[in-house]
């Protein structure tokens, strides 16, 4: 077992301690890949507390530590138990050892959401963190899409999906016109699965197609640490998938209202509504300054997702898009663009059963002692169009003493 250690810059030259600090990555890498993953976040973590550790180094060596805490976050999930595999743990069938806590059981859940906290808290800055950068290189590419990969597996299921989208979207960024790698593929099997556990079927059969499409016509890669560990979940996957009703072309072609008389009396069975339960609609409005980062990444999978596709001759764009390919949106552009400094800007958005369904951006100014409102962004999701959310949407954007009130086009 490993034990907690702490550097002093009293008994340590520098050069000792630098030597040091690679010496406890290097032992952390290697038991992070043998399963040691407790023993694992201590070496990283002692490492952190070198003095003088340069930049580049302490960001490695916060994402491997990350990792590790998500793996932990990961094992508390799927056994239900405080038990971590040795270094056999890919293979299935061996030993367990117990995690090292100095808490009682009755104190599991305290200590499981420790994990949580603390990988959450590593990784958002550690996105802040790659949004900064100006000109990233090739590693810098990749560590930014693992990134969001690790947030996303620690997020709830309406959270993580806008993690899981954002990593597609950063993919398609920083690989201009490549086709989608393996990855990808691996990306669209969660997205699946997250919508089949919040009970869209209709988008969870997309997104398993696209999966398939990617996965059957790619070599199996595994550049981004830990993503290969968890493919096996596609097989809880395709057993809820067996579950879902048929699409047939009679069933995706919309239905036209029509009224019946009949002659004699008779009995006829009304064809139940298919589309996604409504019941529970929450609509919430926010300022500027109360907009997080976690609402813009929804927005702009909302947005990526739903907004609309390039025409035939595509202007205002570079590179040029191709051909009916989806307009997308990053969240930095999002922010940019659309909640600009020192602007009155407001956002409505709409969750139906806990996930996001529609929102609208709008921005105020005054005009000859006139306030008038723009509405720059209205989206709604393709599984709720038709239901009155838009005309609800700019209803609660909408502000009594706006004067002017226009929709940009």
């Amino acid at each position: 077992m490993s034990r907690r250690w702490r550097s002093s810059s009293t008994t340590l030259s520098d050069l000792d301690s630098r030597l040091s600090c690679d010496q406890l990555r290097t032992t952390g890498r290697i038991l992070k890949g043998q399963g040691h993953f407790s023993e694992a976040s201590r070496c990283f973590e002692g490492c952190l507390s070198v003095p003088g550790l340069p930049n580049s180094k302490r960001t490695l060596v916060i994402c491997h530590l990350s990792d590790v805490y998500c793996e932990l976050e990961y094992i508390r999930q799927t056994t239900g138990s405080t038990l971590e595999p040795q270094a056999e743990y890919l293979n299935q069938g061996r030993e367990m050892i117990e995690l090292e806590i100095n808490r009682q059981k009755e104190n599991e859940i305290e200590i499981r959401q420790n994990h949580f906290d603390k990988a959450k808290a590593l990784l958002d800055d550690i996105l802040i963190l790659y949004d900064t950068l100006a000109e990233p290189d090739v590693d810098d590419k990749v560590g930014h899409v693992r990134a969001l990969i690790s947030r996303a597996r620690i997020s709830s299921f309406p959270e993580a999906e806008g993690y899981w989208t954002t990593a597609l979207l950063q993919n398609e960024i920083y690989n201009p016109g490549e086709e989608e790698v393996f990855t990808c593929g691996v990306i669209y099997l969660f997205i699946a699965f997250i919508r089949v556990k919040c009970g869209d079927w209709s988008g969870s059969q997309g997104m398993l197609k696209k999966a398939i499409e990617v996965i059957r016509a790619r070599r199996p890669q595994f550049l981004i640490p830990g993503l290969g560990t968890y493919l096996f979940d596609y097989r809880e996957l395709m057993d809820l998938m067996n579950g879902l009703p048929k699409t047939t072309a009679s069933s995706a072609t919309p239905r036209r209202k029509t009224v019946n008389f009949l002659t004699e009396n008779s009995v006829k069975y009304i064809e139940g509504f298919s589309g996604p339960i409504m019941s529970k609609q929450v609509f919430e409005t926010f300022n500027r300054n109360e907009i997080t980062d976690s609402m813009l990444v929804e927005a702009v999978s909302l947005f990526n997702d739903n907004y609309g596709v390039w025409g035939t001759h595509p202007i205002g764009s570079y590179p040029t898009p191709k051909q009916g390919s989806r307009v997308k949106l990053s969240k930095d552009r999002l922010r940019a663009q659309y909640l600009p400094e020192n602007v009155d800007c407001s956002y409505v958005k709409v969750t139906i059963q806990g996930r996001l369904a529609g929102n609208v951006f709008a921005c105020r100014w005054k005009f000859e002692n006139k306030i008038v409102c723009w509405i720059t962004q209205l989206v709604v999701h393709g599984d709720y169009r038709e239901r009155g959310l838009a005309v609800s949407l700019l209803n609660c954007v909408r502000r009594d003493d706006d004067n002017i009130y226009g929709l940009m086009s």
